[in-house]
């Protein structure tokens, strides 16, 4: 049976549960609402339409006429930049740290004047001892966490995104909470919390039928890689999209890494979170810890049975500090494409690139610990299609990398 890393949380009853929505969606939302602030335990929360929108929201309020720089590390979602500029912001950047995953403490010590605003964070697979460093050092600046790929990650009681002044989540469609479209916003002060909720209250509407395209795309994808329909035909698709990279395909596998630059926001960015997704996000939230558990499990069988020298394993602590949407690790001596390459040959589909370099979008300086990552952080899959077995088979057929071709 061929595997694809493309996973859906969802099931039929996802489908049904938004369309049987309609008439309860702004009661389901309140209570979807108090579920997240119980689960997380806090309570200044906003919903959002989608998780650029709630960093757009969150610059909203913090540039102010000499303050606009926002620092932060190239390696990242380029949406998320964007949504600073569209804000009014400007973003600099500082080389990320290799062995943390987070921006470089002393180049970003250097930078910060009185022209910053605030410290942009995206938490990728530090550790919890670098977490608690870095935010100990930073304690006197604004800090907002970008949670989109790490909900229910923390350390200790307290959850990533909770820890520093602001923090946003993404629940697209391949995140672990899915809700087809949406975002989370935490404020950590409550004037930022009015300030935050003034600015949303005045938004639309989500379109019905916009959202509809969205519910629709998802399903295809959700019909393509069913396990049995991916085995006999979409792994044959795909083996002839990427030899011949097929630009309009790949976009939909990975719209992160064809980022759209544009002068202005998007009219996505001036609509409020769709209320018809709150029941679709409340029975997910009562499985988070479970499925995080099962990540966790998967996560650690990676570490315990990746034994090659052509790759380098990051350090967690608890474990419990990553969602583990996918298991990273960093290859070497340019064994990535080998790597791919021979998983793909044996049945896996694995994401060939994670997040993208985005200097070359925003400056001209190239960021030489960004641009490695690019180029050879390799996600490994985590999702309920793979089981202990063929994370074994995969550790196997990486450790004996000399057989490819």
């Amino acid at each position: 049976m061929k595997k694809s890393r493309v996973f859906i949380n969802t099931n039929l009853s996802s489908y049904i549960n938004f369309f049987t929505s309609y008439f309860s969606q702004k009661k389901l939302e309140l209570i979807f609402l108090k579920k997240l602030r119980i689960f997380l335990n806090v309570k200044n929360l906003i919903l959002t339409s989608q998780g650029r929108v709630a960093i757009f929201l969150i610059a909203k309020i913090l540039i102010k006429k000499k303050k606009r720089v926002f620092l932060a590390s190239p390696y990242t979602l380029t949406e998320a930049l964007n949504a600073i500029k569209y804000a009014g912001g400007k973003i600099e950047f500082v080389d990320i740290d290799i062995n943390t995953g987070l921006p470089k403490i002393r180049d970003l010590q250097s930078k910060i004047n009185n022209k910053t605003c605030a410290i942009l964070v995206t938490h990728l697979y530090s550790s919890e001892k670098n977490i608690k460093r870095f935010f100990k050092v930073f304690k006197n600046q604004i800090i907002i966490e970008d949670t989109a790929i790490n909900f229910g990650a923390k350390l200790n009681k307290n959850y990533l995104g909770t820890l520093a002044n602001f923090g946003f989540y993404s629940f697209g469609t391949m995140k672990n909470l899915c809700l087809f479209n949406g975002g989370l916003i935490y404020c950590k002060k409550d004037e930022d919390y009015q300030k935050i909720k003034f600015i949303e209250k005045k938004l639309s509407n989500y379109p019905f039928f916009k959202f509809l395209k969205k519910i629709f795309l998802a399903l295809i994808i959700d019909i393509a890689y069913n396990k049995y329909i991916y085995t006999l035909l979409t792994h044959h698709i795909l083996k002839f999209v990427y030899k011949f990279e097929i630009k309009s395909i790949l976009k939909i596998i990975y719209p992160g890494l064809f980022p759209i630059q544009k002068l202005h926001a998007p009219i996505s960015y001036n609509y409020k979170y769709q209320s018809m997704n709150s029941k679709n996000g409340s029975k997910l939230l009562e499985n988070v810890r479970y499925d995080h558990g099962q990540r966790i499990i998967k996560a650690k069988l990676y570490n315990k049975h990746l034994n090659s020298k052509t790759l380098k394993k990051f350090r967690f602590q608890s474990y419990f500090e990553n969602s583990f949407l996918e298991y990273p690790i960093l290859c070497k001596e340019n064994s990535k494409i080998k790597i791919l390459k021979k998983l793909f040959k044996n049945g896996y589909d694995i994401r060939y690139k994670w997040y993208i370099d985005n200097s070359k979008f925003f400056g001209k300086k190239i960021f030489k610990n960004s641009k490695y990552l690019e180029d050879n952080i390799l996600c490994l899959p985590t999702n309920k299609n793979f089981t202990s077995n063929d994370i074994k088979k995969i550790c196997y057929l990486i450790n004996n990398l000399k057989d490819v071709k």
